[in-house]
């Protein structure tokens, strides 16, 4: 990363921030052409949705989108905007790919196939009829008790 002299990282502090959803958010406006259509497929409700875009308005200074006409259209401005929001927000998604190819191998990270596991481990739990305390290694070795080939194995009785 180039150096940046202090002087210019505090204009850069000072200067209004932008949101990521919002340039998602104006992606999805340029290809549906519909404000209540966007809104639905980002998952919020349509004042909200043209409140977003009318802060983007606001940071970038200029109307981006024509809301006089059905199918809302882009303005000029838009237009060269979304080229623009297209490639910020691919770089974005490049440099987090980049970074995350420097993940130590091995790594702990959560994801929603373990999520699934642990759910499953805590239903076979309270299937369990344990105590209500136990500690740490109480409950280790009952874990093992539930693993080992004797506690599956069926049980044979003299007939």
């Amino acid at each position: 990363m180039a150096w940046v002299q202090p002087a210019e990282r505090l204009r850069l502090a000072t200067l209004p921030r932008v949101e990521t959803k919002w340039l998602e958010d104006f992606v999805s406006l340029a290809e549906t052409r519909s404000f209540s259509r966007s809104a639905q497929l980002r998952h919020v409700t349509q004042p909200a949705f043209s409140r977003r875009i009318q802060a983007l308005e606001a940071w970038v200074g200029v109307d981006l989108v024509d809301r006089s006409a059905y199918p809302t259209r882009l303005t000029p401005a838009g237009q060269a905007f979304h080229a623009q929001a297209l490639e910020v927000l691919d770089s974005l998604q490049a440099a987090r790919n980049m970074m995350r190819a420097h993940q130590p191998a091995g790594q702990d990270t959560i994801e929603f196939a373990k999520a699934v596991k642990v759910a499953e481990a805590v239903r076979a739990l309270k299937d369990l009829d344990l105590p209500d305390e136990m500690t740490l290694q109480e409950l280790k070795e009952a874990a093992e008790a539930m693993d080992s080939p004797e506690s599956s194995a069926p049980s044979s009785s003299p007939v």
